[in-house]
């Protein structure tokens, strides 16, 4: 079976069983919102193997709102919610499971994707658990890598009102030499001075 052959009919299989277990389909991710938060898996088929290997992630779901109107794109937070996955311009999520599966059966996988779709059920239940149980629990996963997480820990920090800790975070953020650039068009954004800019009208 041809590499476009197998990811249409591993696709269509992800798609319908995802939909029946009520998860939304986009491209090549399922999606769902749970509370305020919104969890996503993203499914690649392998060109070499009968595998797929995926990630499944979350982030606040509304978290993106307060990132778009401090760059000056509140017009995202009308799209849909897929939108919050694969945008150009969005807050990462955090992975909090990967795993390859080896298909067995590439002509008809689909018990065997069902049982992925279990697994992403089980891992995602896990997690609103452990949620649950810490609630600044993204927080302190985005600190694990700070430097690369420098956007998403202010925009989470004015998100929830916590707006002297995000001046204090760019302060530190600057002071190291980070304060990243958005391209639109001939203009170059400054992250951080648009998020502070935005701080003092609120």
């Amino acid at each position: 079976m041809k590499f476009n052959e197998k990811k249409k009919l591993w696709y269509g299989f992800i798609k319908s069983l995802s939909n029946e277990r009520n998860w939304k389909f986009k491209n090549y991710f399922i999606f769902e919102k749970f509370g305020n938060l919104l969890f996503s898996t993203s499914f690649y088929v392998s060109m070499k193997e009968d595998a797929i290997l995926i990630y499944s992630s979350y982030k606040p779901k509304d978290i993106d709102d307060t990132f778009w109107k401090i760059i000056g794109l509140e017009s995202n937070i009308k799209k849909p919610l897929s939108f919050r996955i694969n945008a150009a311009f969005q807050i990462s999520s955090i992975t909090f499971f990967k795993e390859n599966f080896y298909i067995k059966d590439a002509l008809n996988p689909q018990l065997e994707i069902e049982n992925i779709l279990k697994a992403v059920e089980n891992v995602t239940s896990d997690k609103l658990n452990e949620i649950d149980r810490n609630q600044n629990i993204f927080l302190s996963e985005l600190r694990k890598n700070e430097d690369d997480n420098c956007v998403e820990i202010v925009c989470y920090l004015i998100h929830n009102k916590q707006l002297e800790n995000a001046k204090q975070e760019i302060n530190k953020f600057k002071n190291n030499g980070f304060n990243p650039i958005f391209y639109f068009g001939e203009s170059d954004l400054y992250f951080f001075d648009l998020a502070l800019d935005y701080i003092n009208q609120l």
